[in-house]
């Protein structure tokens, strides 16, 4: 069986969630970018530039597992995402981060608060 590991990488302006596999293949990633935004609690905001699993990875858990590793790097902060886009229909995409924990906003944007 193939044993899967966590790389993270943090800067002031970027995380980035890779999972590996054995061979130090990256078979999924998240990265979010700082903006130079706060909401009204004064937390930053941050984008939710990418979420990409491999087809062959996917509807495994691994996605929501990422996101879960961003919220263990990104306490007090806010992350925004516009769902929609690329191959996978908005439907699937809001239903995913909505059961991740995000909200709907206004413009068609999803927030999530790490406290």
């Amino acid at each position: 069986m193939e044993t899967l590991s966590f790389r993270v990488v943090a800067t002031d302006t970027n995380v980035s969630v890779m999972l590996v596999n054995d061979s130090g293949r990256c078979v999924a990633i998240a990265d979010m970018d700082r903006t130079d935004q706060i909401d009204a609690d004064n937390n930053d905001i941050w984008w939710l530039a990418r979420l990409n699993v491999k087809p062959e990875y996917q509807r495994k858990g691994y996605g929501t597992i990422l996101i879960d590793k961003l919220k263990e790097n990104a306490k007090g902060l806010r992350i925004i995402v516009t769902p929609g886009g690329y191959n996978t229909p908005f439907e699937i995409q809001h239903d995913f981060y909505e059961s991740c924990g995000f909200v709907d906003q206004e413009e068609g944007l999803m927030a999530l608060d790490t406290q």
